[in-house]
């Protein structure tokens, strides 16, 4: 048996497929360069957000942090204000008391007043009565 002889013969339809397969992964490797340089690029950008998104809760923690105690101070001055009111309050109604009591003793006291006067002239009466009956005597 004898062995064949090898061609060394290059055929166009070979010619055309090492090219298309040899564009197709010089594609693929730009389209991979490209996607990576994407990648790295929205990585960059999305560490430059984050950067940026953590400075804003800073400022917003910041502003929070300034209200709430400005909150503080006026709910602060409204306790005071209120311990006022409720000290003024407790005064009024002593000082209502005392003015009931008051009238009520003055009331008491014109009483008592009209019973003296209807009792001097009660007294006066019998004065009069007895001078007139020590003048006739």
């Amino acid at each position: 048996m004898q062995v064949p002889i090898m061609k060394n013969e290059w055929n166009w339809t070979t010619v055309a497929a090492v090219l298309g397969v040899a564009m197709i992964l010089w594609n693929a490797s730009a389209d991979y360069s490209r996607l990576e340089a994407m990648v790295l690029q929205n990585e960059n950008k999305n560490a430059d957000w984050r950067a940026a998104h953590a400075v804003h809760h800073q400022d917003q923690m910041a502003t929070t942090l300034s209200v709430r105690a400005t909150v503080n101070e006026r709910l602060n001055a409204v306790e005071e204000k209120t311990d006022v009111l409720d000290n003024l309050s407790y005064r009024m109604a002593m000082q209502e008391q005392a003015s009931k009591t008051l009238g009520e003793a003055t009331g008491d006291l014109k009483q008592s007043l009209s019973n003296v006067t209807g009792d001097i002239k009660i007294i006066r009466e019998i004065l009069t009565r007895m001078e007139g009956a020590r003048t006739t005597k």
